[in-house]
């Protein structure tokens, strides 16, 4: 994986992080338009499907993408409100796998 790629797919972590807080506040307030809180959930779907894509484009490094996947998955649609207000993964984690697979 090229380093112009690598940086690539962080720069989508961080766009689909804003995203994820900015649908938090949208979902937060019940009486904002669910227009806004629609738009955010696809552009959020829509930045994980390109996420995915451009990781499984790559043939190396299969065993960190999977798992790449598998906690970006955890982390962006918690199955219960537990995984919600505790995401099992952190900021430091994604960087640590980012590290990994570029090495």
């Amino acid at each position: 994986m090229t380093k112009d790629k690598l940086y690539r797919l962080m720069d989508i972590l961080d766009e689909i992080k804003q995203i994820d807080e900015l649908l938090s506040q949208h979902t937060a307030h019940q009486n904002e338009s669910t227009l806004m809180a629609g738009q955010y959930k696809a552009r959020k779907e829509q930045l994980l499907v390109y996420f995915i894509n451009e990781l499984n484009a790559s043939n190396a490094y299969q065993t960190h993408r999977l798992g790449l996947i598998k906690q970006m998955m955890e982390r962006f649609y918690p199955t219960s409100e537990k995984e919600s207000s505790a995401p099992s993964i952190t900021d430091e984690d994604l960087h640590t796998l980012a590290q990994a697979i570029s090495a």
